[in-house]
């Protein structure tokens, strides 16, 4: 019975960090690509954890957000990064926290 309960213990922590993941991500659609600068909307409304200057990956790169109105936002690339995306395009924007890797970087 003690191993039941031990299995289903770690089994809950299991999906509850699972769902923390998920929460640290965002679904947007570009509306406006301008050098590197890519203007986004939120298909919902925006996490807690979004916010001005908020590091994230979007399209494989490491950006950083400028809030707008409502669930629009701003991504910041660099100049390098120019043409990744194109309006209308659908991206998954995962929140990048400071101590968590991007698995393109070492260090």
């Amino acid at each position: 019975m003690r191993i039941l309960t031990t299995l289903s213990i770690a089994a809950l922590l299991s999906a509850g960090l699972g769902i923390a993941h998920a929460n640290q991500s965002l679904e947007v659609v570009v509306k406006k690509v301008d050098a590197s600068i890519v203007t986004v909307e939120s298909k919902g409304g925006l996490p807690l954890w979004l916010n001005n200057d908020t590091r994230v990956l979007a399209a494989g790169w490491e950006s950083s957000v400028k809030l707008l109105e409502g669930s629009t936002f701003e991504l910041h690339f660099d100049a390098s990064q120019q043409g990744l995306v194109q309006p209308e395009t659908e991206l998954i924007i995962r929140h990048q926290s400071t101590m968590e890797s991007d698995g393109l970087t070492c260090g």
